[in-house]
């Protein structure tokens, strides 16, 4: 059969007759040498399935578990479309339709409907990717919303994985009285102990913090279990430093069942749109290092600023990702919300929360790089699973098939909000423009407005015009991913750049959603836009953006136990976001 085609598929059992046979002829566009087959075979003693047996798609088999849980034994990797069953006794002709099972419909369940009349629905397992391209699709239209019978197939991987399916073993009830924020459950056996964190949100009805320091949760999700070192940075020029495999990472070669970032490809090359969080995740702990840089990514340098709020001793709430895309009115009653350093996977809901938020006098700040990039969905039938069709542009490890880049947990086109014209420039004044690693990220300069009276109070307590040249990654605040302010991208004219970086080296290349053709001199030896730049936004309404476009700040922020800089500036800002109307 051939790879990448549509074909149709009949196979015939005759049972009075002893024999089994199976053809199929390919959908190929064009008249093709290898465009059909067929195959038969005599045989004895041949049994067919009870009316109580379970039927398999996409399996040779159903078998259970030692608890009874049902899952495909020798399971396919490929689309199916258009699955019918018919049959007939000797004495009758022509054949009865038994079972139609039409994948079109209540493509956001995880039901597959007989539309035989003889009811004989199936269930999913394992979260299959839905809403994708049949064998009718002609191209014409791609939204499934707009003509569902060309998605009537769904697409099988042997690797799907929905949830690990173990048994509840202990509930643990929190206080009533616990303060909002990061904590942990330590779970210890003989010798060996976990620390699983948990996001504790602030009570409802209860007194809220000034401060919200919003937990990117999509974006940990969204690199959940990602495979270290499946890819060579330095091979791809963007990287002069050696990856360093760390235990965690050791732990998930241990357990690959547990594998499925959204940046792995499934085992038949086709990208992973599914993420779940029913599953241990390895890199979603305190001690877990980033493999590239040998340190604290995503997570774990994200309590550099809870941390930070910590030793400073400001009071917050943590409130997540998954929170503010279904709870309406969560931002409500703060002053304040903090993002984390890498806030790249958003929802729609999220975006127009935090615009609210702005467009009443709340003020944010953006203590990161890289974000609000990707178009992300969280499942209404399954909340713990997030959805991301990385679509034809944007920095990603894999592209979304002609026709296939509709998400289906909320029919919204994927792909980067910036062309969808939400653009990160137009929320917070800067927005992706490069990532590299090397051993020395560099630090930031003050602009002449930054250098300028009217911004003192932001750099008052540091010396000279420039900072950030220490720090946990790469030893300096600028660095990893990194935004910029561009007006033509929609940063606000009224934005004011303090600060930019310098000096970024050849492994920073710009984002290749920048670029209109490769040519030479897209690095940061040479092309001004590779670059970080530190921007505030104050809007007429009182609200107010802080933006510092740098995945490192954070890493720099509690260098020398938050003796630095970089903190005092973060400090500065906060301060006097707390003291405005």
């Amino acid at each position: 059969m051939p790879k990448n085609n549509w074909v149709r598929v009949v196979a015939v059992v005759s049972r009075s007759r002893g024999t089994a046979s199976l053809e199929f002829v390919a959908r190929l566009p064009l008249p093709a040498r290898i465009g059909s087959g067929a195959a038969s075979t005599r045989t004895s003693n041949l049994s067919l399935p009870t009316k109580s047996a379970v039927l398999a798609i996409a399996a040779t088999a159903v078998k259970e578990d030692a608890r009874g849980r049902k899952y495909g034994a020798n399971t396919f990797n490929g689309k199916l479309d258009g699955v019918r069953v018919l049959g007939r006794a000797a004495d009758e002709a022509p054949s009865r339709l038994l079972a139609a099972w039409d994948f079109s419909l209540q493509m956001n369940t995880a039901c597959i409907l007989d539309i035989s009349g003889s009811c004989r629905h199936g269930l999913l397992i394992n979260a299959p990717a839905r809403a994708m391209t049949g064998h009718a699709w002609t191209g014409d239209e791609v939204d499934f919303r707009l003509i569902p019978s060309e998605y009537g197939a769904v697409h099988f991987h042997d690797d799907d994985l929905e949830d690990a399916g173990w048994d509840v073993t202990a509930t643990l009830v929190l206080p009533a009285d616990l303060t909002s924020g990061i904590y942990a459950v330590r779970v210890q056996g003989d010798k060996v102990g976990d620390n699983i964190p948990i996001f504790v949100l602030p009570a409802l009805g209860g007194q809220k913090a000034e401060i919200a320091f919003l937990a990117p949760t999509f974006t940990y999700q969204a690199y959940a279990n990602i495979i270290p070192g499946d890819r060579d940075y330095g091979e791809a020029g963007i990287a002069g430093i050696q990856a360093v495999t760390v235990a965690r990472d050791l732990q998930l070669q241990a357990f690959p069942a547990f594998v499925g970032s959204l940046y792995e490809k499934h085992s038949d090359g086709s990208g992973r749109c599914y993420s779940s969080f029913k599953r241990p995740i390895f890199n979603l702990r305190a001690d877990h290092k980033n493999a590239l840089i040998d340190g604290p990514r995503n997570f774990g340098a994200d309590l550099y600023l809870t941390s930070w709020l910590e030793h400073i001793g400001q009071r917050y709430d943590v409130l997540t990702d998954h929170a503010l895309d279904t709870e309406r009115g969560l931002l409500v009653g703060y002053k304040v919300v903090i993002t984390g350093s890498h806030p790249e996977y958003w929802s729609g809901r999220m975006l127009t929360a935090i615009e609210q938020f702005l467009s009443k006098g709340g003020k944010v700040m953006y203590l990161g790089g890289n974000g609000f990039y990707w178009v992300t969905g969280q499942d209404p039938a399954r909340p713990y699973v997030v959805e991301c069709r990385r679509g034809y542009s944007g920095i990603r490890t894999w592209q979304s098939e002609p026709g296939e880049v509709h998400l289906n947990s909320t029919g919204e086109q994927g792909g980067l909000w910036r062309h969808r014209g939400r653009a990160p420039n137009r929320l917070v004044g800067v927005g992706m423009a490069s990532q590299g690693w090397d051993t020395c990220a560099p630090g930031f300069t003050k602009t002449s407005v930054g250098a300028s009276g009217e911004y003192d109070w932001v750099f008052a307590g540091t010396e000279g015009d420039h900072f950030g040249n220490a720090g946990f990654a790469m030893d300096g605040a600028s660095g990893d991913e990194i935004d910029r302010h561009d007006i033509a991208l929609g940063s606000p004219v009224h934005s004011v750049v303090l600060a930019t970086s310098q000096g970024h080296s050849h492994f920073y290349k710009l984002a290749v959603e920048e670029v209109d053709m490769i040519t030479d001199g897209l690095d940061g030896t040479s092309d001004g836009r590779v670059r970080s730049d530190i921007v505030l936004i104050d809007w007429e309404n009182s609200g107010k953006v802080f933006s510092v476009g740098s995945i490192n700040w954070a890493a720099s922020l509690a260098w020398n136990n938050f003796d630095n800089s970089v903190e005092t500036i973060t400090r500065n800002v906060l301060l006097q976001f707390l003291s405005s109307p």
